[in-house]
């Protein structure tokens, strides 16, 4: 499956505009509603929601974010994030 053609529309008319990787996530990275995304290092982590949280903003809202490390988690709003077991 492949993400809703409205954020692959997102994606292409913000392509100058934003950093390719963030732009490519988008494409490659959603499923339907979903993203998954592995990064190198937390910093990256919280640069990568960031830019998609800028990026979406017109029409979709990153939620229920999930990850391991806590430095991640703690730069996102509360009510943003999913519990993790």
């Amino acid at each position: 499956m492949q993400p809703p053609q409205a954020l692959l529309q997102i994606a292409d008319d913000s392509e100058q505009g934003h950093n390719p990787e963030v732009t490519n996530t988008v494409g490659r990275n959603f499923n339907v509603d979903d993203i998954l995304k592995s990064v190198t290092t937390e910093e990256k982590a919280v640069w990568l929601v960031d830019q998609l949280t800028e990026l979406l903003k017109g029409g979709f809202q990153l939620t229920k974010v999930a990850s391991t490390k806590r430095k991640l988690l703690v730069a996102l709003p509360e009510d943003e994030r999913r519990t993790l077991l």
